[in-house]
């Protein structure tokens, strides 16, 4: 019979590691900021969106000393890994810094090298945490070659067209 330390310990460590894995809300690293180095607010959402959108409040919705941004991350996207998860939410923390914001329904003109520079912008920023290794693009690109690709989600979770991303390239 197990003590009832071992079930705590136990089950501290499951709502820890395993809620996520279980459709809970990614646990990200809410670090974008804008041009004005004001803190990007974050609203976890279930909606048919990517699994992270971008963009711009309407003046009226925006109080005074705050970001007039926010990123909408869908809270049903549970199957990509935490590194690619915190890698979208950086793409579109890019588009705020860079001025290439989606619309009101997270759709914009799309060009394949704001897309690609995204990407990178999104790499280098994760390149700064102490958490970053070389393990971190590969889980990542994995998580691209197996949810985006062979289980062809694209639209689901990354905006623009579909592309060879090669997020090494980035930190050359």
């Amino acid at each position: 019979m197990p003590t009832s330390r071992f079930v705590v310990v136990s089950f501290t460590l499951w709502l820890w590691y395993g809620l996520e894995a279980f459709g809970g809300a990614p646990a990200l690293e809410e670090t974008c900021r804008d041009r004005e180095n004001l803190q990007v607010i974050t609203r976890y959402e279930s909606s048919r969106r990517p699994f992270a959108v971008a963009v711009q409040l309407p003046p009226k919705e925006v109080r005074k000393g705050e970001s007039p941004y926010v990123i909408y991350v869908n809270s049903e996207i549970y199957f990509l890994g935490w590194e690619t998860q915190q890698w979208l939410y950086l793409r579109q923390c890019a588009y705020i810094f860079h001025g290439r914001l989606a619309g009101e329904e997270g759709v914009r003109d799309v060009d394949i090298r704001d897309e690609e520079n995204a990407d990178c912008w999104a790499v280098r920023k994760m390149s700064q945490t102490k958490s970053f290794s070389s393990r971190t693009l590969y889980a990542i690109e994995r998580d691209i070659e197996r949810v985006i690709i062979k289980e062809q989600r694209w639209p689901q979770v990354l905006p623009g067209p579909e592309r060879r991303i090669s997020l090494s390239m980035c930190l050359k």
